[in-house]
């Protein structure tokens, strides 16, 4: 990382296989267990968009791991805990949550990968 960006990388992200089948489990990166904590989450381009899940627990982080449907949207408040977000296709986003969250992932169509690291910043 460029010591110009305001993003400082603190532990082990995790990289996400991210399918349009609901994930088997989630990953849990290595980072700060106290206060808030900055996630740097990178989906390349030419990959699809992706659904990231995330929550206090691996069952959690799967089940907010949903593609909305107009059908049936995502609620904004999940009961199991956590919540969810897109990552767009191309795309570097910094999310703040509180430590210790897993994160798995799901696309509507095709397959991605998706980089989360933990850090501080932004």
């Amino acid at each position: 990382m460029d010591a110009a960006l305001p993003f400082r990388p603190q532990g082990t992200g995790v990289l996400l296989a991210v399918t349009n089948l609901a994930p088997g489990g989630a990953s849990l990166p290595s980072a700060p267990t106290e206060g808030d904590v900055c996630y740097l989450v990178y989906n390349p381009s030419g990959q699809s968009d992706s659904w990231v899940g995330y929550g206090p627990t691996s069952a959690a982080a799967v089940a907010n791991a949903v593609v909305p449907l107009i059908s049936s949207p995502v609620a904004t408040q999940l009961p199991n805990g956590g919540g969810t977000f897109v990552a767009p296709t191309g795309t570097l986003q910094v999310i703040t949550l509180v430590g210790q969250q897993f994160f798995a992932a799901r696309c509507q169509l095709n397959s991605a990968s998706v980089w989360i690291a933990p850090g501080f910043g932004v």
